[in-house]
């Protein structure tokens, strides 16, 4: 399975190469053409670490979630009364 973290790299990775083909002293002008009409949507390395950021923090946000919910249930659960069990 990949990890978001290892997804985010693999996009860096993967920005660099198609720049570094754009720039390639040995490809045809149509395939540099074809790299930069690439580059040209494809997120900067900076878009890339905000996006895996605000994936972390939404992610980090619904585990606490998650947690808050899990705990609410075994607390509102039958013979539970005040957090003690009655």
């Amino acid at each position: 399975m990949t990890t978001p973290t290892e997804r985010a790299r693999a996009l860096r990775w993967a920005g660099e190469f198609i720049k570094e083909l754009a720039a390639a002293g040995e490809l045809s002008e149509k395939r540099k053409h074809e790299a930069l009409v690439i580059l040209r949507h494809y997120p900067s390395a900076t878009e890339i670490d905000l996006q895996f950021s605000y994936f972390q923090s939404r992610r980090e946000h619904s585990m606490q979630l998650k947690g808050i919910e899990a705990v609410s249930v075994v607390l509102n659960r039958p013979g539970f009364r005040g957090g003690r069990l009655v």
